[in-house]
């Protein structure tokens, strides 16, 4: 296909009875989203999903559609890399881990200081090593030099590691710094998709301008169905939040309904046309304020 459209995706994999094959989470959203009937999908047998944080609400509604031998397996990997992690096959991973290393592969978890955390489950950088590994980035002392921390690969993944499994939380240059938290957006952004009239979500942290303190707060994007029908409203939705996370993880940069989410060809989130649109929020609502007082 020259371009993706989950119609005729669908319809290909139906049509040459497909049995193996990958996507990122966006494509996987679509497919959901077109309500297509599971007769449609009977030969799919294993969905490789990665690129980016899959969602459980998306993953459990792929799960629906699929035959019941059918294996959805997140991986992990990197263009410095490759492969870093896999799953078994046939193995159903309901956690929402990456899977697990490769063979002569090694990973650890850093915290901000770059000290290496022994504990499972401790949230942190992950780093990695193994024959796979890059020389160096062509032509970029400087970049190559960053990128490596005694001959461990910065992967620039926030996440941690548990039972032998990877979990991805996010990008570490993603992060939001809340009174000396780190929050990852894709939390916030799970929790905005367990909403039954959420079907999409995007998080930023967000600095207002002239604020003295250098915390960020999170501010979310909120694509819904049908919303005036239903009359979802700004506090709903940060209540919803509210009550299923802890207070610092609050929208305490404010909400906004969306017709889209901005997203790049891979499907990730582009976070910087929602920071720009943010500022210009906030500007446009400066001056209005300005020219009635």
């Amino acid at each position: 296909m020259r371009r993706f459209s989950a119609e005729n995706f669908i319809g290909i994999l139906d049509r040459f009875k497909i049995t193996e094959v990958a996507v990122v989470p966006t494509m996987m959203r679509g497919i959901v989203n077109q309500r297509a009937s599971p007769i449609l999908l009977r030969n799919l047998r294993r969905v490789w999903c990665a690129g980016e944080f899959l969602s459980p609400k998306t993953r459990k509604a792929m799960y629906r559609l699929l035959h019941e031998d059918a294996v959805i397996s997140q991986v992990w990997g990197m263009t410095e890399f490759g492969r870093i992690t896999s799953s078994e096959r046939g193995e159903k991973d309901d956690d929402g881990s990456v899977g697990r290393l490769l063979p002569n592969t090694e990973a650890r978890v850093v915290n901000e200081y770059g000290v290496e955390v022994l504990d499972e489950g401790y949230y942190g950088q992950i780093q990695v090593r193994g024959p796979s590994i890059m020389n160096s980035y062509s032509g970029c002392p400087t970049g190559t030099a960053e990128a490596f921390s005694d001959g461990w690969l910065k992967t620039g993944d926030f996440g941690y590691m548990k039972s032998g499994k990877v979990y991805i939380v996010g990008r570490v240059k993603e992060l939001i710094k809340v009174r000396g938290w780190q929050v990852s957006p894709n939390e916030i952004e799970d929790v905005l998709l367990m909403h039954p009239l959420i079907v999409d979500a995007a998080v930023i942290g967000f600095r207002p301008v002239g604020r003295i303190s250098k915390d960020e707060l999170p501010r979310a994007y909120v694509v819904t169905n049908d919303r005036h029908l239903t009359g979802l409203d700004e506090l709903e939705v940060m209540e919803h939040v509210k009550d299923r996370l802890a207070s610092f993880k609050a929208l305490d940069g404010g909400m906004e309904f969306v017709d889209s989410i901005p997203r790049n060809h891979n499907g990730k989130i582009m976070r910087h046309q929602l920071l720009e649109r943010a500022m210009l929020v906030v500007a446009a609502n400066t001056i209005e304020a300005n020219e009635h007082s």
